[in-house]
């Protein structure tokens, strides 16, 4: 299982270079099948906090810094709200469950709004559905919204995606600046997570260490073929992450 849990961490690194989330949304769930709960949170904090800091220095000369800063920081403010809020409540309880065979659908109310957003707003990105035009400052509005989620429940990388994308269009900024920002989050929940845990977490150093690679080696990749990869390639690939992370969340996948 620690070898699937590598790989697992070398294509989320891959597909997250592009998409900017996928890592940890993968990489949890294959963490808890091994580890408590506890310590799989930790530890995947961890290796998407190594990883962010990787990709950064392979990209950090594309930032955009006035975007990535007030971003960044309502994520931080954000991530910090939702990171408290998880520290006092448990998770939001399964919304409904649905069989279908041998097949479980049973997502949380949070997992159901979160999938329902992204969807919806993928559709509108991807085919231009101007219904209304948003000012710029709502999408950075969007950092308090992002950061939120991804302290109480670790899946800001989505929403920062849908909010960041439509004010960026160059394919190195827009995943420089991202990497950025997550960053910001990452500082910030570790910074929380770390001070509310007691002191009997046993972290398995080895499979860390070698889900750090893994991600290292899948961010390394990514870089490698980005100058092949179109900015109507990269909206495409994107989408395609949106819709399936949105799905899943919906089903209660992820």
């Amino acid at each position: 299982m620690e070898i699937a849990i590598i790989l697992i961490a070398f294509v989320g690194a891959f597909i997250a270079f592009y998409s900017g989330f996928g890592l940890g949304t993968v990489l949890l769930p294959a963490m808890l099948l091994v580890l408590p709960a506890p310590t799989a949170i930790l530890c995947t904090a961890i290796v998407h906090f190594g990883n962010n800091i990787f990709k950064f220095a392979l990209i950090y000369r594309h930032v955009a810094w006035k975007s990535a800063l007030i971003f960044g920081i309502l994520s931080g403010i954000g991530a910090w709200l939702g990171a408290i809020l998880i520290s006092f409540i448990g998770k939001v309880g399964q919304l409904f469950t649905l069989e279908i065979g041998n097949f479980n659908i049973a997502p949380t109310a949070t997992q159901l709004l979160i999938g329902i957003i992204i969807i919806a707003f993928a559709f509108i990105e991807k085919f231009k559905l101007k219904l209304f035009e948003i000012p710029p400052f709502m999408l950075y509005a969007g950092g308090i919204i992002s950061g939120f989620f991804g302290g109480l429940s670790g899946h800001q990388g989505a929403l920062r995606t849908l909010f960041l994308k439509p004010l960026i269009a160059n394919k190195e900024i827009f995943i420089a600046t991202g990497s950025t920002i997550a960053l910001a989050v990452d500082i910030t929940r570790l910074s929380i997570y770390t001070s509310n845990s007691n002191n009997t977490i046993s972290i398995p150093y080895i499979l860390m260490i070698g889900a750090s690679l893994a991600a290292f080696a899948g961010t390394a990749l990514g870089k490698y073929f980005l100058p092949n990869i179109s900015l109507k390639r990269l909206d495409t690939i994107i989408f395609i992450c949106l819709l399936v992370m949105g799905i899943s969340l919906c089903l209660g996948l992820v």
